[in-house]
């Protein structure tokens, strides 16, 4: 994402609106570990150590639609927080660019848009001047049930960045594209310095662009997005079998993408909590029904292969759920 932030601020310099500098984002988004990630996607959790590092960025405030405040429905929330993106647009020329993870916030607590709230995002993007930053690095090729992830949102970004899902995982690979734009802008001779400066030693490796190039052969050769489709209608078939479990407050879930919310109290929501780290008794005792899950505190995770199974999905979901029941005696 580093390059997204870099080409956005340097976009503006080339256009001669130095002014342009700042960056706005959704409150729990989550785009990397290095210095500029950190900034424009902080989760206090994963950062506070290096918080004296890190620049100022504007965060949108976005909550989970399990813990909305005063009762608001998640499209009244969300109808909210496009009024601040607007108001804080109309008010601030100083906006270089919006960034967001596409489709849903991951790492952030798996939070999953309403339909259209990305599409008017964008919109409001274009309608003020700001340019749109897309991160679909672990939301795009296939982990919503969508080979794109912004087209399926009626979205437009003028940078967008895919990683992960490029290569399946077995080589590191990341891509960042942009709009005919943002690319024009970067043209002219050697002498009037609009070219970026950024080369990492790795970057273009032949090896790494060969698996990609194979495996996006193998999506089209196994159609995978409509296996994907198919497969996870195995998590809607038993949504419900998760959600009669006592301490599960709330589910949410897109494609290959679950998130189970844990809490003492179903009508207070409180958060589940143990004597030891919520994180480790759950990793722990998943284990012991041969499975490995991801814990984000309460929330549990379920993020499979693409090209897992139906079968092999049941196997997991089976050892999910006596997880939750033997974690919850």
């Amino acid at each position: 994402m580093e390059i997204s932030f870099k080409m956005a601020l340097q976009y503006w310099q080339n256009e001669g609106e130095k002014n342009k500098s700042q960056f706005a984002t959704l409150q729990n988004g989550y785009h990397g570990d290095t210095f500029g990630a950190m900034s424009v996607g902080y989760v206090p959790g994963f950062f506070s150590k290096f918080k004296s590092q890190l620049y100022k960025t504007i965060q949108i405030p976005f909550a989970n639609s399990y813990r909305l405040p005063n009762n608001t429905t998640p499209k009244e929330y969300q109808n909210k927080c496009l009024g601040k993106i607007e108001k804080l647009f109309s008010n601030n020329d100083k906006i270089a660019a919006f960034v967001m993870e596409s489709g849903a916030q991951i790492a952030g607590g798996v939070n999953i848009y309403q339909d259209g709230f990305q599409g008017k995002i964008s919109r409001l993007c274009k309608k003020h001047g700001v340019l749109f930053i897309l991160d679909e690095i672990a939301t795009g090729f296939g982990r919503l049930g969508s080979l794109v992830e912004y087209v399926s949102q009626n979205s437009m970004p003028d940078i967008v960045s895919y990683g992960k899902m490029l290569t399946g995982g077995y080589i590191t690979m990341a891509t960042t594209l942009v709009s005919k734009k943002i690319y024009d802008s970067f043209l002219g001779k050697y002498s009037d310095m609009r070219h970026i400066y950024h080369g990492h030693t790795f970057t273009g490796n032949p090896l790494s662009c060969a698996v990609a190039n194979e495996n996006l052969n193998l999506y089209e050769k196994t159609s995978l997005i409509k296996k994907i489709q198919k497969t996870s209608k195995v998590f809607e078939k038993r949504m419900q079998e998760i959600s009669d479990l006592s301490i599960v407050g709330d589910i949410r879930h897109k494609g290959m993408l679950m998130g189970i919310e844990l809490v003492q109290d179903r009508d207070k929501k409180t958060p589940i909590s143990f004597k030891k780290s919520t994180n480790k008794v759950i990793f722990e005792e998943a284990k012991k029904n041969g499975i490995y899950l991801r814990t984000l505190g309460n929330i549990v995770m379920l993020v499979p292969p693409l090209a897992i199974s139906e079968s092999e999905l049941n196997y997991l979901i089976d050892g999910t759920i006596r997880t939750i029941k033997n974690v919850s005696k």
